[in-house]
Formats: structure tokens, C-alpha cells, sequence
């Protein structure tokens, strides 16, 4: 059997006023996840045929930081990079995406990470993304990542080998989200 219970115009006034601040918190939450002005530089090496260069971009990402637990599928935190917001005008480096699962909280560095990079190479075309996963490893796949947020900037160092010995020392920038 169910009963119903009235609120007093009090108490609406309250539930009225809580559902609104979590919901400021929220977007101010997202916003600095989101749309964050982005600086990277790459250096791919050990891929004489594909990606070897020296590549660097400056746009908008679509996500760049920690994300909670309510913002992912899994439930999960996660550090994670999409980048460009936009592919109009894009430079040398067409989409990088980064995420890892051990780089939250107050964890600076770890070696188990995801990184995808797809540039336009030096010597001419678009080969497929450069992929590393040192989350579910293949053989002769590692790397390191290290993070350091100060001022609300994050700065993402990354440097990853793959199975065929090609190279790749990133670093991402993203600076807070503008008004």
C-alpha cells in the first residue's frame, strides 16, 4: 500500500533550492572538462615509412581532465583527452584521444594508459592513428604517462613505445575553459 506526503511550501522551497545548486555544481563541474583551449607537440620516431616528425597543433579540445563518476559510462574516474572540438582547419594533428584509469586522484604518473594520434605526415597522406594500450597490453607495447595540474592548466606528458618499435613523446597542454 502506498501513502502520499505533502510538503510544506517550506520544504518545496528546499528541494527547490538543493536541486538547483547541484546542478550549478554540475555544470561548473563540466566546464572545466570541457571545450579547454589545447596545445600539443608530438614527436614520432622509429617509422622512417609513416609517422617520423615533429608535429604540433593548437585548437579546442572536446574533453581534457578528470572525469566523475556520473560523467562515465562505467562509473568509473578517468583521465582522459579528446582532441580537436572541431576538425576545420586542423593542423599537423588531426586527433589524439588519451584516457586511463590510473591516472586520477592524486596519481601523477602511471604506465597504464590508452593513447590513439593521427596526424598528417611529414612525408606526405594520412596514416592510421598511432594506437599504444598499455591497459591491455600486446606484446612489446609500453610507455609512461605523467601528469601535472597547476592553476587549472593540466599537462599530460606521454611517452610510448608500440609492438613495432615506433616511438612517440607527446605533450598535451589544456589550459581552463574561457567565459
Amino acid at each position: 500500500m502506498y501513502t502520499t506526503t505533502a510538503i510544506s511550501p517550506l520544504g518545496a522551497l528546499l528541494v527547490a533550492v538543493v536541486a538547483l545548486t547541484a546542478g550549478a555544481r554540475e555544470t561548473a563541474a563540466q566546464a572545466s572538462l570541457l571545450q579547454r583551449p589545447t596545445d600539443i607537440a608530438a614527436v614520432m620516431a622509429n617509422s622512417p615509412k609513416l609517422y617520423n616528425g615533429m608535429y604540433a597543433s593548437s585548437q579546442v579540445s572536446r574533453m581534457c581532465g578528470e572525469t566523475d563518476p556520473t560523467q562515465s559510462f562505467t562509473g568509473e574516474r578517468l583521465f582522459l583527452v579528446e582532441y580537436p572540438l572541431d576538425y576545420i582547419g586542423v593542423a599537423d594533428i588531426v586527433d589524439v584521444r588519451f584516457h586511463s584509469r590510473a591516472l586520477v586522484g592524486s596519481v601523477t604518473q602511471t604506465t597504464k594508459f590508452f593513447v590513439s594520434v593521427t596526424v598528417k605526415a611529414k612525408i606526405g597522406g594520412q596514416p592510421p592513428a598511432y594506437v599504444v594500450d598499455t591497459e591491455r597490453p600486446a606484446p612489446g607495447n609500453s610507455g609512461s604517462a605523467t601528469l601535472a595540474v597547476t592553476g587549472g592548466v593540466a599537462r599530460l606528458t606521454v611517452r610510448a613505445v608500440d609492438q613495432l618499435g615506433q616511438t612517440l613523446d607527446l605533450t598535451i597542454v589544456c589550459h581552463p575553459s574561457k567565459p
